[in-house]
């Protein structure tokens, strides 16, 4: 009995190791997403003051 929950026990971290490596890769992509977005906004932002100070 014990082996067998030992054995499954194996088998989930190896399958929650691939679900980490997954959700790692989504986080680290949503990050730069997140980054490349407020850099936009703050470009955006910007020429959006330099605009209306030219005015």
């Amino acid at each position: 009995m014990a082996e067998v929950i030992h054995d499954t026990r194996e088998n989930n971290t190896f399958s929650t190791k691939k679900l980490d490596i997954l959700s790692w890769f989504r986080s680290e992509f949503s990050k730069q997403i997140v980054i490349l977005s407020r850099n936009r906004f703050k470009i955006d932002r910007d020429s959006y003051i330099s605009r209306t100070m030219r005015r």
